[in-house]
């Protein structure tokens, strides 16, 4: 009895061909670590009386996730997979940088088309410029938001494209799928969790329904999920990722958003964003985004589709 159960648990935690923990259980332990190091320095900040105005709030927390997400890849390299940071998509060079524009200017791009599109049909209504929220140089604030976006694409792209792709990959693969259904299943599966976690984290104080925000979110994961498959490199969904969230609260951003911003708008029906927009419009410009993303790395790469072997494990 007690053989069989070690063997039960040996094999639903290590693959049966190279004895290494299974790729599933090595994105947990990825995931757990990264958000323990978030709530961890949370609650030690509530301990020593840190309190930041909530327009801060993102430079403080999501860098302690990035904290989280270098100790799980360090442990992973050390005792698990033997990756290197390069692995997960950190082969930096100039291109990466000019692909992390690229993708930065894009995201900026359809941000600002979305609410063209939202004020020209009434949907929204500009009540101001160049608004400053805190009593701080607004350089400063500036400078305090950016490093916080920045921190943010970082953490999110590295562990839902860069570790959750790159293991779903490989333990797909090792189960003997073809190259289509692996690229497909690593794809949708580290989507629908990226969406599911910001429907839990916030998705929902838009007002939508979470059937609604989870399907909008996950698209935009898929998005950011084929731009890392194509080059194998997190360059362009990180600037990507940052180009959306700096678009969508400095540069064009609500009213009841407390953060400097170029214009503020008022709603008179959904607010605007790639998960609370309407669904006519938002799968246009998903399909735009997707062809554009599709085109920059043809052109610049000659990447037609997704190779799943560059997510392999060196040690596979």
């Amino acid at each position: 009895m007690t053989k069989t159960l070690i063997s039960t648990v040996r094999s639903a935690l290590f693959g049966s061909q190279d004895g290494q923990l299974r790729c599933s259980w090595r994105v947990l332990i990825a995931v757990v670590i990264t958000f323990a190091a978030v709530f961890g320095f949370i609650f030690t900040a509530k301990a020593v009386g840190i309190d930041p105005p909530s327009w801060a709030e993102i430079a403080v927390v999501h860098p302690a996730a990035v904290i989280g997400v270098l100790i799980a890849m360090a442990l992973l390299k050390r005792y698990v997979d033997h990756r290197d940071i390069t692995d997960y998509g950190f082969n930096l060079s100039r291109q990466w940088g000019v692909d992390a524009l690229a993708g930065f200017a894009l995201a900026v791009f359809l941000e600002a088309g979305l609410f063209v599109i939202e004020y020209q049909r009434g949907g929204v209504q500009i009540i101001g410029t160049w608004i400053d929220v805190a009593a701080v140089p607004i350089v400063l604030q500036v400078g305090i938001l950016v490093f916080g976006w920045i921190a943010l694409g970082f953490w999110e792209e590295t562990l839902f494209r860069g570790i959750f792709i790159s293991n779903a990959v490989e333990g797909l693969a090792s189960r003997g799928f073809s190259d289509r259904t692996v690229i497909i299943g690593a794809l949708l599966s580290s989507s629908v969790v990226f969406g599911f976690g910001h429907v839990i984290f916030g998705a929902l104080s838009t007002g939508d329904s979470l059937l609604y925000a989870l399907v909008m979110t996950s698209i935009s994961g898929v998005l950011l999920g084929w731009a890392y498959l194509l080059s194998g490199e997190l360059a362009f969904p990180i600037g990507l990722h940052m180009g959306g969230n700096l678009a969508t609260t400095m540069l064009i951003s609500s009213s009841g958003a407390t953060y400097p911003k170029v214009v503020e708008y008022s709603v008179s029906g959904r607010s605007i964003g790639f998960n609370t927009s309407d669904p006519a419009i938002l799968f246009l410009l998903f399909a735009i985004e997707f062809l554009i993303i599709s085109g920059y790395f043809y052109f610049q790469y000659g990447a037609v589709a997704p190779d799943p072997n560059c997510s392999e494990s060196p040690s596979g």
